[in-house]
């Protein structure tokens, strides 16, 4: 099952759940194309063969910053914020569950030992100059 979290009409986060995924043999694209990063699912059966191959180079301008966790181990709550730090949802994570984080802010928390799998735009300069924190926690 794909979820979509969204306030006003803008999608914050899609949520990929391991065991309600629905998908057919081929490549299955979950995102948008405008979508900075894309997530999707291959399903080839056995023998099926992709052939050696290179990208081409596409230059791109990218104005917002996304990222992709992987929960490979554990469980973690995902709060989803506005702008302006006020909690829009929360979600509950398991292991083999994906989210993609969009748009707005976010914060999580670890209810068991946990092993993620982080994927972003980089490069991470630091906490100082790479976020802003929600000093009101706003129920996390």
């Amino acid at each position: 099952m794909l979820k979509k979290i969204e306030k006003n009409g803008k999608i914050i986060a899609l949520l990929f759940k391991r065991d309600e995924l629905d998908i057919s043999d081929g490549i299955n694209f979950f995102t948008s194309p405008e979508n900075n990063l894309q997530v999707g699912i291959l399903k080839h059966p056995q023998g099926h063969v992709i052939k050696p191959h290179i990208h081409n180079k596409i230059e791109k301008i990218i104005s917002d910053r996304q990222e992709m966790l992987y929960i490979e181990k554990g469980i973690m709550k995902v709060s989803f914020f506005d702008e302006t730090g006020n909690k829009i949802s929360e979600e509950m994570l398991n292991s083999g569950d994906l989210v993609l984080l969009i748009s707005k802010g976010h914060g999580f928390e670890f209810l068991e030992d946990s092993r993620i799998i982080y994927v972003k735009q980089g490069p991470y300069v630091s906490k100082e100059e790479d976020k802003r924190i929600f000093e009101n926690d706003s129920g996390l």
